[in-house]
């Protein structure tokens, strides 16, 4: 897998499509802290979009490094597909928990309704995988 840095330096367009990624990644981070102190927020929502927000900030670093992924809600999947000195792979070892909230969730069905301490938990690792991978950008050279 081509290093963080060696694939920012050598290709201007990859760091783009990451900032756009970050980006996207930090509005939705504080879309859903923006979500929980608001008294009538629906938990699941608040936890979909978290998962969203922790995909988005894996996609990023995923794109500047120009390894091949779907973009599928297998966060572990796409975790594991970081350099082993990630800052994310270091600091949020098991995405499992959030990774929960991917899909089926979302909409009413025969699974167990997000509580209000899923959406804060599913909040806060949602903030550490971003954090984690704005740091990883940032120690490469690439600000954003």
């Amino acid at each position: 897998m081509p290093c963080l840095l060696t694939a920012a330096a050598a290709d201007p367009e990859a760091v783009s499509v990451a900032r756009h990624w970050i980006d996207s990644a930090g509005h939705d981070v504080e879309a859903v802290e923006s979500m929980l102190r608001d008294d009538s927020f629906v938990p699941r929502h608040a936890c979909a979009l978290a998962n969203a927000a922790a995909r988005q900030a894996l996609t990023a670093l995923l794109s500047v490094a120009r390894t091949p992924f779907s973009l599928r809600h297998d966060l572990d999947a796409l975790l594991t597909l970081l350099p082993p000195d990630s800052i994310v792979r270091r600091d949020v070892p098991d995405l499992r928990d959030l990774a929960q909230w991917a899909a089926e969730p979302r909409f009413p069905g025969d699974w167990q309704e997000a509580t209000v301490e899923d959406a804060l938990r599913a909040a806060r690792c949602a903030r550490t995988v971003f954090e984690a991978a704005v740091a990883d950008l940032f120690e490469h050279g690439i600000r954003v």
